[in-house]
């Protein structure tokens, strides 16, 4: 399905946050958030699914992509404060919010800081990190000097492979591009993952919520661990998916949002 999309910027405060932009105006909007070190760019497969259905808006966080960063260290209220301001300026009202991985974590920051803006909230590898993967995410984005003689490159490459050594080659390479130019925010966004309370964010959550994971993705093991804090909670899985769900397994994902932001409230 070919669709049109449209792309542009909206300021908050001194920052202009870069959005692509596509579907029915008159349909529900649903906000898509990335995953780091990605950009809007990882969600144009899964626009072109959902676009009959819903105006899709996905923006690109603070400090990645197209967008500027916000003053100081990225933190995972700063950035959800950021698009949420976004998102109220482009669309008034509440609307439906999806994020992958640290997508994830700023799309609960937006329901827990700003409720009435959330209708319903999927999430695509909720942050509820036990104190294994505290320990592990900041080595496994740790921030990568330039090097005269570009091993930095190498290194960036094998890391995105690692994430899905099956996934396609210009997917890989996006991802490192977008990861090069973030510099320090790639590392800063994975400490402020870790910094953010999830656990008393989901328990306190009063949208209906679905949370789901590839069995494959790095997040999954506490999956059943987010579904059982949640008040209105719905849990799935799609075997065999890890880190790049949504664009390889983008048919799998967009009928889970499609059927759980179809559905009517109870």
């Amino acid at each position: 399905m070919s669709i049109k999309i449209r792309r542009g910027y909206v300021s908050v405060g001194r920052c202009q946050l870069h959005y692509r932009r596509a579907g029915n105006a008159a349909a529900p909007l649903l906000v898509l958030l990335h995953q780091t070190p990605s950009s809007s760019e990882m969600y144009e497969p899964l626009m072109a699914l959902l676009a009959d259905r819903f105006e899709l808006l996905a923006l690109d966080t603070p400090g990645f992509g197209n967008s500027d960063a916000i003053d100081g260290p990225f933190s995972i209220p700063a950035a959800a404060s950021a698009l949420s301001a976004a998102v109220r300026w482009l669309r008034p009202g509440p609307c439906h919010w999806f994020g992958h991985h640290t997508g994830a974590a700023l799309a609960l920051q937006v329901a827990s800081a700003h409720p009435e803006q959330v209708a319903r909230l999927a999430m695509s590898g909720p942050c509820l990190l036990n104190e294994a993967l505290r320990q592990r995410l900041p080595l496994v984005a740790a921030h990568v000097p330039v090097a005269a003689d570009g091993s930095h490159l190498q290194t960036l490459w094998d890391r995105m492979t690692a994430k899905d050594a099956e996934a396609p080659l210009p997917l890989r390479q996006r991802e490192l591009l977008v990861g090069l130019a973030a510099g320090l925010r790639y590392a800063e966004a994975y400490q402020a993952v870790i910094e953010v309370d999830t656990e008393t964010q989901l328990r306190n959550l009063d949208c209906p919520t679905l949370v789901f994971a590839g069995t494959l993705d790095p997040l999954h093991g506490q999956l059943d661990a987010a579904f059982r804090l949640l008040k209105q909670g719905r849990k799935a899985e799609i075997a065999g998916a890890r880190t790049f769900i949504c664009e390889r397994q983008t048919v799998e994902v967009a009928a889970l949002l499609t059927d759980f932001f179809g559905a009517p409230d109870v």
